[in-house]
């Protein structure tokens, strides 16, 4: 099955988001949000859909810290999963949507039915949704509707994991629902280096707060879209990112925020530390429509060159269509400072430890932003990898 040749008729599930697909077709350089980004190992590698699966490899990561959702070759695992009363999933069939991301119609073109996690009240400790394949050259695809009910409070930690040798290509659709609620959703990739992972968001804030955290270390190649829709007063969405990637992988994140209603905010703090062949782009759009007055929007990128190869595409931008408000945007690329790391080889420490410490205080605020404790030791090890 090539995917740019849409030759998976017998495949599909849902007929209407195939024939969108067909009608509006597979991004490529002459589209804006797609232009440093290059499809053609999603589109053109020949891959299988497989169902067979295995959860030996979920063994080692099992806590009675967590209550767990667990996916396995992009397929529920109710059985390995661990969830409690107050944590619901079912399955529902799908509506007719209103997406126009190809990539996220792909997704719905193989899926009949939405998966649905609410939380329906405070947990007494996070919920850690885990991600698992294995094998060469699957497709995997699959869908999550995170719904958090009124008033609560809840900490989400998903994780992106597989073996060694595993080189698939995953396309994943995620949505978000808050309604005066707050939720700390951290996601980290720790996939193999092989791996291809496209991960759609669509994020809708009803008044309530979401704190999204996204470690990027892992995959070949990793794009991440994300659709924000703050449509009430008090609706904010705070977005922290960090990407350490070497070799020639590429991570790229297109972001779009509307702020639809007045007195709501959008935050944006992504930093990069790219080395050898390595490629990301920060591609963020925040519009701020009429009527939204007294909102803020703060978009900042700030990146570290290891390598003379490595690059980044920085493309912040605003458009707003309202007064008083609050708005900033920036990047900022560079190389570790030579002189601080002068400083340091001249007080006794090897070029390499002076490295590593910049590094580290150049990440650190961004791992600080993650605020359940549990949560935080958890990926300690994972963090540490970073640097």
């Amino acid at each position: 099955m090539i995917l740019k040749e849409l030759d998976f008729d017998s495949f599909v599930q849902d007929d209407n988001s195939f024939d969108k697909l067909k009608k509006i077709g597979f991004p490529n350089h002459k589209n804006e949000d797609y232009r440093h980004i290059n499809l053609k190992d999603i589109l053109e590698r020949d891959l299988l859909i497989e169902t067979n699966s295995s959860h030996k490899l979920y063994d080692k990561f099992k806590s009675d810290e967590f209550y767990s959702l667990v996916f396995i070759d992009g397929k529920p695992n109710l059985e390995i999963s661990n969830l409690c009363f107050d944590i619901s999933f079912t399955y529902s069939t799908k509506e007719k949507g209103d997406k126009t991301n190809s990539l996220s119609l792909l997704n719905e073109s193989f899926t009949k039915e939405n998966n649905i996690l609410t939380i329906n009240k405070n947990l007494d400790k996070p919920l850690r949704i885990m991600n698992i394949s294995s094998g060469t050259n699957k497709f995997l695809v699959h869908n999550l509707s995170i719904k958090v009910g009124d008033n609560i409070v809840a900490d989400i930690l998903e994780i992106f994991i597989s073996s060694e040798d595993s080189a698939n290509v995953h396309c994943i659709n995620r949505e978000f629902f808050l309604k005066n609620a707050n939720l700390n959703y951290i996601k980290l990739n720790a996939s193999s280096k092989q791996d291809i992972l496209n991960i759609n968001n669509f994020i809708y804030i009803n008044k309530g707060d979401l704190s999204i955290n996204t470690m990027e270390k892992g995959s070949k190649q990793s794009i991440n879209n994300y659709d924000v829709f703050l449509n009430d007063e008090l609706s904010n969405i705070d977005m922290y990112g960090v990407i350490k990637i070497s070799d020639q992988q590429n991570i790229a994140n297109t972001i779009k925020i509307n702020h639809n209603a007045k007195n709501s905010s959008s935050n944006q703090v992504f930093k990069h530390i790219l080395d050898e062949h390595s490629v990301a782009v920060f591609n963020s759009q925040i519009t701020i429509n009429k009527n939204c007055s007294y909102s803020k929007a703060h978009q900042n990128s700030q990146s570290i060159l290891l390598n003379d190869d490595a690059r980044i595409f920085n493309e912040p931008r605003m458009m707003i269509f309202t007064d008083e408000l609050e708005a900033s945007h920036g990047a900022t690329v560079g190389s570790l400072n030579d002189e601080a790391i002068n400083y340091m080889k001249l007080r006794g420490l090897p070029q390499e430890i002076c490295e590593k410490m910049l590094i580290s205080a150049f990440l650190t605020e961004i791992y600080d932003h993650v605020k359940n404790n549990v949560i935080k030791e958890h990926i300690k090890d994972y963090i540490s990898k970073y640097i």
